[in-house]
């Protein structure tokens, strides 16, 4: 059986190994945990002190080289492991290695695990609960958050886990392998520690350079996260994917940063909810986040609504998974099996 499947991943490609890496998470779903995957949690802490060293009061125009230099530098890291887990492919069973490697960047339940968690507390959401789990993405500060407040923002991080820790990582893998799944991996980790560093200043030139280049791998996916989540509403009861559509088009630009604001949109939309809003980060500076939401909606989130979320990113997961099964059936995978034996 093992030579049968080592034999079956090389014919196939990569669309076989993102399939099995799917089954593989379905498996393990009852151990999954709401935290981001391991080695964008490391990439991210090591972006954060990279920032604290490079983002210093400078001129202008060394705080775009700075902001340049900042993601060249992860990026070169996360490509070191991409090639190696590449060359070592080749090798009996080599595809093991890029198995292992996707399983430490990609976490595809974890946003569906954040969500359930955060619907099984009493009321609309437990305050210091929730606050532990979302720290990781979000540099929010939650001290006197309201709970309805705190509920958007579990929302709004369960849609951005969904494409920075699952849809974008497999879509770059899918196009270019692990080596441009780990630029995007750490490119999405690093952006993110820059955004906790800026202090309030979105337009800081160091933070702007770092976000633009982060854009570059993060504007498809994060379109392509709307519309499962659109295609997905059809399949939950009490959504809409039509107005998650017509929100989605009409208030993506209004959700920052602007990246992940179509599938946030589409989510606001489906629900039936209103998401974004005025934000307070850590260092006591507030944003003036746009609100997202069809006419008439509230923005006072119940558990309903938070287990409809959950249900939906889940149905993304399976439609994915779907998808990759029917691909893997289309390239003849079976077949080429059968003419093993």
């Amino acid at each position: 059986m093992p030579d049968i499947l080592s034999f079956f991943l090389d014919a196939v490609g990569p669309v076989a190994l993102v399939l099995l890496f799917c089954v593989l998470q379905m498996i393990a779903y009852p151990l999954a945990r709401p935290r981001p995957p391991a080695l964008w949690h490391l990439a991210q802490r090591a972006g954060e002190e990279l920032v604290r060293r490079l983002n210093r009061p400078r001129s202008a125009r060394e705080m775009f080289f700075r902001g340049a230099l900042l993601p060249i530098v992860m990026v070169g890291c996360g490509l070191l492991f991409g090639f190696a887990a590449q060359n070592i492919q080749q090798y009996p069973f080599g595809w093991c290695a890029t198995l292992i490697l996707m399983l430490a960047c990609v976490s595809p339940l974890s946003p569906v695990k954040l969500l359930q968690k955060v619907a099984k507390a009493k009321g609309p959401v437990d305050l210091a609960a929730a606050g532990v789990l979302l720290r990781p993405v979000l540099r929010d500060s939650f001290d006197h958050t309201d709970a309805h407040t705190l509920a958007r923002r579990a929302l709004e991080t369960g849609v951005m886990q969904l494409n920075i820790f699952f849809v974008m990582p497999l879509f770059w893998f899918l196009i270019g392998g692990a080596p441009l799944m780990m630029t995007a991996v750490m490119l999405s980790a690093v952006a993110i520690a820059a955004e906790r560093a800026a202090d309030g200043t979105a337009h800081q030139p160091f933070v702007r350079m770092v976000r633009g280049i982060a854009s570059l791998f993060e504007a498809v996916p994060g379109w392509l996260t709307g519309l499962l989540i659109i295609l997905a509403a059809t399949f939950v009861s009490r959504s809409w994917p039509l107005r998650a559509l017509r929100v989605a088009v009409t208030q993506t630009a209004c959700y920052h940063p602007r990246r992940q604001g179509m599938p946030i949109a589409a989510l606001a939309g489906a629900l039936g909810v209103t998401l974004g809003g005025p934000r307070r980060h850590e260092n006591g500076h507030t944003i003036a986040q746009g609100w997202i939401g069809p006419k008439n909606s509230s923005a006072r989130i119940t558990t309903g609504d938070t287990q409809r979320a959950a249900l939906i990113i889940f149905v993304v997961f399976l439609t994915i998974t779907a998808a990759l099964a029917v691909a893997t059936t289309g390239l003849d995978g079976f077949a080429v099996i059968k003419q093993f034996l």
